[in-house]
């Protein structure tokens, strides 16, 4: 949590009155014209890479990402291959009870699996001290740009400096420094760091034009509008609007820097996309005012109350005959998709959720991992459908397809 920094109130921007905006676009999107986009051939007119022209900077984030790759392909996979032998020889049971904290602690008597995790930290804790400086060393020229580009289109900016920020907005997700809230460069620093993250495998948003892809159509195949939930820098955002070129298309964020950055980033792309920072929980939109929801990996770094509150804020503003898509880890792709199974058990295990939840800024993993998203869908009057194929969406992630439908 934000227990030695400031949350930086981010200046506000003009932004279009949302209902005039909402009318205006909706007359211009009567026709709506449904596209899959193939990045493999659209890159350059596509796509804004992250890159800098400070070439120390580009030296050291290519090593980093290089590191991180054998790292997680060489490294981890030996460290993972060693724990039963190490368990036996302790005479533990690679299935005993143990706390989180307790099990990793054990595990880390293993060298390698001690040498796996510290590289894995340290690669991470790197790459953020790289950027961070970085951009704040260029903090006017940055600055600059973004003051220019929330002016700018042909999307909108809206910014809510006065937003009442819940507590659990304001850890540091995956250790970045001062979080999605806490710094002015949140967007530009988590687009560069997350490039690392993807190993190469999405400098073009190849994951999120797939993902944007496998968006079910509602039943009566009309697609007009379309929300983005928890946009992050947008990707999954201007994916969309690639997909529906014709639909109005939102996306909100509760981190002012990202969804700036996401802004900055959409005029880049010339993509008339609609960004505002609000609560994915308390979104001001209408009722029944979407045709599709979606979001990317948003559940997993909130409560389980704000993940209650979401979905009923989702079923809330989708139209009847509405989807909701949400794409995250913790979706299972089946009913009988238990928690524990998606986990796995054991001492292993056990010590893999502590390094994921603790050492990588992801303090609320270990209760959605045991939420029955299909059934809290459902309580709020979803239907839920599961059986799909889960969406291959690039390496190194894998995503399972959860699709819940309003009621007509």
């Amino acid at each position: 949590m934000f227990n030695r920094r400031t949350v930086f109130a981010v200046p506000a921007a003009a932004a279009a009155a949302v209902g005039a905006l909402t009318s205006k676009v909706t007359q211009a999107a009567t026709a709506v014209k449904d596209i899959k986009v193939d990045v493999s051939t659209d890159k350059e007119a596509k796509r804004h890479d992250i890159h800098t022209e400070d070439l120390d900077l580009n030296s050291a984030q290519a090593f980093l990402t290089g590191f991180r790759k054998y790292v997680a392909r060489n490294v981890s996979p030996v460290a993972r291959s060693r724990a039963e032998a190490y368990l036996a020889s302790k005479g533990v049971a690679k299935d005993k009870e143990m706390s989180s904290p307790e099990a990793y602690a054990f595990m880390l008597g293993d060298p390698v699996y001690a040498w796996a995790s510290r590289l894995s930290v340290t690669t991470q804790q790197l790459t953020w001290h790289t950027l961070v400086e970085h951009y704040h060393r260029n903090a006017d020229n940055y600055m600059s740009e973004m003051e220019k580009a929330d002016k700018s289109g042909p999307g909108t900016l809206e910014l809510n400096p006065d937003l009442r920020l819940p507590e659990y907005t304001k850890h540091e997700i995956h250790i970045q420094p001062g979080g999605y809230v806490g710094d002015a460069f949140a967007g530009h620093i988590y687009h560069s760091g997350t490039k690392n993250f993807y190993q190469e495998e999405n400098d073009h948003d190849e994951i999120h034009a797939s993902l944007a892809n496998e968006l079910r159509l509602p039943a009566d195949g009309k697609v007009t509008r379309v929300l983005d939930l928890g946009c992050g820098i947008g990707q999954l955002t201007t994916a969309c609007k690639d997909r529906f070129p014709q639909a109005e298309v939102w996306g909100i964020d509760v981190g002012g820097p990202m969804v700036r950055y996401s802004h900055l980033r959409a005029t880049k792309l010339n993509s008339e996309v609609h960004f505002a920072q609000r609560l994915a929980e308390d979104t001001k939109f209408p009722d029944n005012h979407f045709d599709i929801i979606t979001s990317y990996i948003m559940f997993h770094e909130v409560t389980q109350e704000a993940s209650r509150k979401i979905i009923a804020e989702a079923h809330r503003i989708l139209r009847p005959g509405g989807v909701f898509i949400p794409y995250d880890f913790v979706m299972p792709p089946k009913e009988q998709d238990t928690a524990a199974g998606r986990r796995g058990t054991g001492v292993v295990a056990a010590a893999g959720s502590y390094a994921g939840s603790r050492m990588n800024g992801e303090p609320f993993i270990p209760q959605q991992s045991v939420m029955n998203f299909p059934e809290e869908m459902r309580k709020v009057g979803f239907t839920t459908a599961r059986d799909f194929a889960p969406v291959r969406a690039g390496k190194p992630f894998t995503f399972p397809t959860l699709v819940a439908t309003k009621t007509a």
